[in-house]
């Protein structure tokens, strides 16, 4: 609100918009790897070190050019 001429636009992205009981409720081909992603020792590494959200998971997730 204290910049408004500085903003053109704002991408909104929502993640799952409901949750999961189990595993077994997740879409098949995404299971495995957000497993990993709640493995200790090896979530880091994919999340921080090699930036495998922002660069596999969240492309996966755009269907359109913002």
């Amino acid at each position: 609100m204290n910049h408004q001429d500085n903003v053109r636009g704002i991408a909104f992205m929502e993640t799952f918009v409901r949750t999961f009981a189990s595993w077994d409720d997740w879409p098949e081909e995404l299971v495995e790897g957000f497993k990993k992603f709640r493995t200790a020792g090896v979530s880091w590494e994919l999340i921080v070190e090699q930036n495998v959200f922002m660069e596999q998971i969240l492309p996966y997730g755009i269907h359109r050019d913002l």
